[in-house]
Formats: structure tokens, sequence, C-alpha cells
């Protein structure tokens, strides 16, 4: 009876089928399975796009943590490099490619007179003593734009006027394109060893006499 088929479905019965076969209810029949079929398949497509998410999640989490670690490493060694430089006996200015000071480091505040403040933004010259030739300094940019090292003993001036002896090394550093984009320049006092070898100098003169 009708009463027994709809209790049959009510009961999940989807494939059962009485004879005589009514067409009415074969072709609900087909749309109940049409339905179910594309539920199933929504359902496949939306587990897919979970599991796919997830994934995405996955990499997305690891390529951060990975991010995380090396700039954790860059940190670290940055940390280490400015410790270096702020703690290095040595002068240490860093010139941009217009040629102006952006840093210098406590030791070379220690060695000129100079504050940092007086010195940033302008140029290199203001150490300079005037007794080396423009030649000198022409050879100094031209040899570190190229992109070569350049070192020379120099006699430079302190704030005060007073002048005194540095081995200057300048070299060129790039960014990560291979752009050269700031200089560095090195300066060692040397004049304690200047003023031995001028009195050594002075004693063997007068010994010749």
């Amino acid at each position: 009876s009708e009463e027994f088929k709809l209790r049959g479905f009510e009961l999940g019965a989807v494939d059962y089928l009485t004879k005589p076969i009514d067409d009415s209810l074969l072709l609900s029949r087909i749309r109940l399975y049409k339905h179910l079929y594309e539920r199933e398949l929504s359902l496949e497509s939306a587990v897919s796009r979970l599991v796919e998410n997830e994934r995405n999640l996955l990499k997305a989490k690891t390529v951060a943590e990975m991010m995380m670690d090396e700039l954790k490493a860059n940190y670290v060694q940055l940390r280490r490099l400015s410790s270096v430089v702020e703690q290095s006996p040595n002068g240490l200015m860093i010139i941009n490619t217009e040629g102006i000071i952006e840093y210098v480091n406590p030791a070379f505040v220690e060695s000129t007179g100079y504050t940092a403040e007086e010195v940033i933004g302008r140029r290199p010259d203001i150490i300079e003593s005037g007794e080396a030739p423009l030649k000198t300094y022409q050879d100094l940019w031209d040899t570190i734009r190229s992109g070569k090292v350049w070192c020379r003993e120099l006699q430079e001036h302190k704030k005060d006027g007073t002048f005194y002896w540095v081995s200057v090394y300048f070299s060129a550093v790039r960014d990560d394109v291979g752009e050269i984009s700031h200089f560095v320049g090195i300066y060692v006092d040397i004049s304690e060893r200047v003023q031995v070898q001028d009195k050594l100098r002075l004693a063997k003169e007068s010994a010749e006499r």
C-alpha cells in the first residue's frame, strides 16, 4: 500500500520499489538519487577545499616560521656586527654614494673630538688637514667608486685644530643586486708610531753629522 511505501522511505529504503512500478514513484526516486549524488559531490568538494586550505595554512605557517627564524638569525648577526662596530678601537665612518656621512662610531668621535651630530650630514673633508694634495682625495673617490679598496696614511685634524696621523681604509658596500650603496672608511690612529719614527729619523740624522 501507499502507506507501507511511505513508511519504507521514512526508514531509509530509498532503493526499494514495489511492483507494479509506479512511474511517478520511479521519477521521484530518480530525483532523490540525483539530489543525494549532488549533495555527495558538494560534500566531497567542500572537504577537498577544507583539506587544500589546511595544506595552504600549513605551508604558510612553515614559511612564516622559516622567515621568523631567518629574521631572528639576521637580528642576532646584526646585533653582533653593531656591537663590533660600536666597540671597535678604530674610527669608522659610513657615507652614501653622494659622499654624505651617515654614521660614525664612538671611536671616531673620541679621536676627532667631533660629535656624531656635528659630522652626520656633512662630507668627510670636515677632518681633512689640507696637507694632502687634491689628487689624493680624487684618487680615493675614483678607486672606491670602481669597487676597489683604497688605503693610505694621511694627516688629518681634530676639532680643536691639532693634527694626527691615521691609516685610512675605504671600501664599497654593495646591496642585494650588487650595486654600490655605501662606502665604509676605517681610521686607524698611528700618531704614536709616526712620532717614534720621526724621533728615530732625527736621532739617525743627528748621529750622522
